[in-house]
């Protein structure tokens, strides 16, 4: 599964991109649940390092960084079920 979200500038800082994110990953989570029962869902996210506000919105969301491609881009950022 892969997840890509784009935001015109007027739509910045809003907090649209946390939202929906977060909203998906719940119900992603919920699907996984029902097949999954007791064990940990882990979910990565992959982000440009140049992005910092991307990176701020999965931060927000619980994930953290968990490696880094060679040249530094993409940052890696892992995330488990809550």
């Amino acid at each position: 599964v892969e997840l890509g979200y784009l935001l015109l500038p007027f739509a910045w800082g809003n907090g649209y991109a946390t939202e929906s994110v977060e909203s998906i990953l719940k119900q992603y989570r919920n699907f996984l649940s029902c097949f999954n029962q007791g064990t940990e869902t882990n979910i990565q996210a992959n982000v440009h390092l140049e992005n910092t506000k991307s990176i701020r919105v999965l931060e927000k969301l619980g994930f953290q960084e968990a490696g880094r491609s060679e040249g530094g881009d993409p940052v890696q950022l892992g995330g488990s079920k809550r």
